[in-house]
């Protein structure tokens, strides 16, 4: 099947050890991502209601949900989004903590 093919190639371009948020858990493609997702470890989906699929806005509100699993424990993961007709995509979300900040104050000039 097409779509099973572009799944693996979506999940292919990605570190297999990378975390999943899984994205399809009330779509048609659930059971392909579910398949291609089976190698790596999965993060536990946000406890907050299922909202539906509108494409963007679906894009949008997991991204959102996503961020929240970031942290020391996992700073980093692959969210997949799930279109219609074979319109797939991924995301790497990685978090950045910084330690310390910066002082820009050396930087001004001196009368």
């Amino acid at each position: 099947m097409e779509v099973e093919t572009a799944a693996e190639k979506m999940i292919d371009g990605h570190p297999s050890n990378l975390p999943v948020y899984r994205t399809a858990r009330r779509n048609w493609m659930e059971p392909y991502e579910t398949a291609v997702t089976v190698v790596g470890a999965t993060v536990a989906n946000s406890k907050l209601p299922y909202l539906g699929e509108a494409f963007t806005a679906s894009a949008a509100w997991h991204t959102i949900r996503a961020l929240h699993h970031l942290g020391a424990e996992t700073p980093r993961l692959l969210l997949p989004i799930w279109g219609l007709n074979h319109q797939l995509g991924s995301l790497e979300l990685e978090s950045r903590l910084t330690r310390e900040v910066p002082s820009t104050s050396s930087n001004l000039p001196t009368n």
